[in-house]
């Protein structure tokens, strides 16, 4: 019966996804007009959903497949991007970095120490400074 056919990949399952938040949307909103657009919206996904599922067309649906794959990793660096420079916030206000003169590697030592003796752990060079 599905000879042929193109079947479900990763975009048909975020599509049928989003046709099912779109409906918890829809049931949660009380305007006549909002619910009408999220119901439309839905029913869309869900045809155009079963559409590429039944499609014969392999190529063009492998290029909507490539294009929703490269926006996904676009969107979960861009988002890994945003919260990595939130946890940043959030260590600078408990540590401070410095540099070793030696090697330029990278270090972390808790703010608020006084006088410290640092130690490289690349190269093992050591040094003083105020935390």
């Amino acid at each position: 019966m599905f000879n042929g056919r193109y079947g479900i990949d990763k975009l048909n399952t975020a599509m049928i996804f989003s046709a099912l938040a779109v409906s918890v949307i829809n049931v949660l909103v009380p305007d006549v007009t909002a619910s009408y657009i999220f119901s439309i919206i839905s029913t869309a996904l869900i045809v155009f959903t079963v559409f590429r599922m039944f499609s014969k067309n392999y190529t063009k649906r492998h290029m909507e497949l490539q294009w929703y794959l490269k926006t996904e990793t676009s969107v979960k660096q861009w988002w890994w991007g945003v919260r990595a420079k939130f946890l940043n916030l959030k260590e600078k206000s408990k540590y401070r970095y410095y540099t070793c003169p030696r090697c330029l590697q990278k270090l972390r030592v808790p703010k608020g120490k006084g006088k410290i003796r640092v130690t490289c752990t690349k190269c093992g060079n050591k040094f003083e400074t105020r935390s």
